[in-house]
């Protein structure tokens, strides 16, 4: 009997760049894309270490942004791959937290990445190639209690996305997002002040908190490995549109 299982996917030679590479799931996805022989540059606030070749500043500075994609592509190559991980959680009562809060998560949640989403797919268009990949939230279509800033801010990213992916369609270039729902991330922990996580599992009614019909947390791998899977040409004809990873969090929606 014959093996028909698919060979390991191999980015051997792409250059990708992963902003919020420091972070739980930004992390995983350079995991990924390194195990998949890819050439990975990241961009954040902040590095993990004093050499680990992060290009370090806030993406909503547009300059910076620009300045720091032509340094990859001179110095690296060509960015075949963009994931944009980069973004923050917020809390608070939409009619409490007031307008620095809104600004405050749209700078990160969607200023940033479409500095990095522009400067990124101006020159992928030009060479009539590459990818582009959000991570979304599931938050972007499902309401938290007292995570409004949030939660605008990543429907907001979703939005932007599906912009980009009808604009982009017939360039070459693919666009999409993926959004995570309830994910074992440092993030995570400092929300569990809030819910424990038997209750972000089980759902909370009062607060309109959705369970988890899996019964378990996503893992930052398994994001790392879904877009992995969708950047690849396993997947070319995936034009556009939002990969879930929820454990059925939005089923019904």
């Amino acid at each position: 009997m014959t093996n028909s299982s698919s060979p390991a996917i191999s980015m051997a030679e792409k250059v990708v760049v992963v902003t919020g590479s420091s972070g739980g799931i930004g992390r995983a996805i350079v995991t990924a894309f390194e195990g998949a022989g890819a050439r990975v540059v990241g961009m954040d606030i902040k590095a993990l270490g004093p050499d680990d070749g992060t290009y370090v500043g806030d993406l909503a500075d547009q300059e910076l942004v620009n300045e720091n994609i032509d340094s990859i592509e001179r110095d690296v190559g060509p960015i075949d791959i963009l994931v944009n991980g980069a973004g923050i959680s917020s809390a608070g009562a939409l009619l409490e937290c007031g307008a620095d809060e809104i600004n405050r998560a749209f700078r990160s949640n969607v200023i940033g990445p479409y500095n990095v989403a522009r400067a990124c797919g101006q020159r992928m268009v030009k060479r009539k190639a590459g990818c582009i990949i959000n991570i979304a939230s599931v938050s972007a279509r499902l309401p938290r209690f007292n995570q409004g800033p949030y939660c605008i801010s990543k429907a907001g990213l979703r939005m932007m996305t599906q912009i980009l992916a009808m604009e982009l369609a017939g360039s070459g270039v693919r666009c999409f997002s993926v959004s995570p729902g309830t994910t074992a991330t440092p993030l995570l922990a400092k929300q569990l002040s809030s819910y424990s996580e038997a209750d972000m599992l089980r759902g909370v009614p009062e607060h309109f908190r959705t369970g988890t019909p899996s019964g378990r947390l996503v893992q930052p791998s398994e994001i790392g490995d879904a877009v992995l899977m969708l950047a690849s040409d396993r997947v070319a004809s995936y034009v556009v549109g939002d990969f879930v990873i929820d454990g059925g969090q939005s089923l019904g929606m």
